[in-house]
């Protein structure tokens, strides 16, 4: 998923040199220097193509395997001046993860952490009511993303080859689980997708 986010933010244009007094090929990179709240990534799955027997235009299912990762870092897609901004809360993210994990540490020590079955999970991945969380905005600019950090909340994806039957989605429940939803049916499951 990453190289193909790089990829799209990289170009050839090609113009006229001044240097070379000539046409040449120069690269083009554009990063972001705005994070929106809720990003949404989209990989183009069909390609149009004409049918060989009756010269109809079709649309194609690209097979390729697509895989998504739960969480998802932009950072390193930004403006230099953008990284900059992000960097406090980046840092207030990495000292709450190593106090997770000095938590977990402690745990397993104690014998309260068995394996992936966790017995004392409760005491790490309880919500805690009054907790208070920090901005996820900018304070200048509402509706943006001040960390770079995403969590995976959707997927929307089509069953079979045909662009227009077959639409599945999955949505990231509060509890960890996630709900399934295709053109009749609502199902909740557990599995991660």
């Amino acid at each position: 998923m990453y190289t193909a986010m790089r990829k799209g933010m990289e170009g050839t244009v090609k113009k006229k040199s001044a240097v070379l007094g000539r046409d040449a090929d120069f690269k083009k990179t554009s990063p972001l220097s705005r994070l929106p709240g809720y990003l949404t990534v989209q990989f183009v799955r069909f390609s149009v193509g004409v049918a060989p027997d009756s010269g109809e235009t079709v649309a194609r299912k690209i097979l390729k395997d697509v895989k998504y990762t739960m969480k998802l870092d932009m950072y390193e897609f930004c403006t230099t001046e953008l990284q900059q901004k992000l960097s406090p809360m980046r840092t207030k993210f990495k000292e709450q993860e190593e106090k997770k994990m000095a938590q977990k540490a402690k745990l397993i020590a104690e014998g309260k952490l068995l394996g992936p079955k966790l017995a004392g999970a409760a005491a790490i991945a309880k919500k805690d009511e009054n907790v208070e969380y920090e901005p996820f905005q900018f304070e200048d600019d509402v509706g943006s993303n001040n960390s770079g950090y995403y969590e995976l909340a959707a997927v929307l994806t089509h069953k079979g080859r045909s662009s227009s039957s077959g639409p599945t989605s999955w949505v990231a429940l509060k509890n960890g689980e996630w709900a399934k939803l295709d053109e009749t049916r609502l199902l909740r499951t557990e599995d991660q997708y």
